[in-house]
């Protein structure tokens, strides 16, 4: 997680002698959609479910 939290975890890995491994996020890909936060993502999901032809008639399912 980053944001607000960052700069306290980095603090507290360091005053217990942690190591600290910073990866950044690769940027997105063109064309992906991006939403703020989980209401937005929510939408999304509910609207291209709605989209999906399959999805309307109860099938295929992805199981992961």
């Amino acid at each position: 997680s980053g944001g607000a939290a960052t700069a306290p975890k980095l603090t507290a890995a360091r005053e217990a002698g942690l190591p600290v491994v910073v990866v950044r996020r690769p940027s997105v890909p063109e064309g992906v959609p991006v939403v703020a936060g989980p209401d937005q993502a929510a939408r999304w999901v509910r609207e291209a479910h709605a989209r999906h032809p399959a999805a309307r008639r109860g099938g295929p399912h992805v199981s992961g």
